[in-house]
């Protein structure tokens, strides 16, 4: 089996800062099932004080791209489609808020050997003007 290798950027143990928020968690990321599929394990303090956890798998699927579908100590499910981009992975769904169609999106930026920059976006469908909700730093730990 062969697996496509543009995600493995990601993988690996990570400390994640949330600089709004003030908050440090972890997240790791392992490929499993004969490394078809890159499995996270996110935790970090939410804005409540409460652990937030959530897990997340993802594939590359032909003809589609990289799918992902996350689930959450909130009981959220959220499903994405992306690509690699220049210098990062851009994923993204459509969903309604308010009644309305909006874009969201999750991007993996400013990559080096030792951190990453991932982004949570949000605009009105159509839209290029992304909104951004969510910034997360993140620094290598294994």
């Amino acid at each position: 089996m062969t697996t496509n290798p543009a995600f493995d950027f990601w993988l690996g143990r990570w400390e994640v800062t949330d600089a709004a928020e003030g908050s440090i968690g972890t997240n790791t990321i392992r490929r499993i099932l004969g490394g078809a599929v890159i499995e996270e394990r996110f935790a970090i303090a939410g804005p409540d004080g409460k652990p937030y956890r959530g897990r997340s798998h993802t594939a590359y699927v032909e003809g589609r791209g990289w799918c992902q579908t996350w689930v959450d100590t909130t009981g959220l499910y959220l499903d994405f489609v992306g690509a690699a981009t220049d210098g990062g992975m851009t994923l993204e769904r459509t969903a309604a808020l308010d009644g309305k169609p909006v874009t969201q999106r999750m991007q993996w930026s400013d990559i080096t050997a030792d951190s990453l920059v991932w982004q949570w976006m949000r605009a009105p469908e159509g839209s290029d003007e992304f909104e951004l909700l969510c910034r997360l730093d993140y620094r290598r730990t294994g």
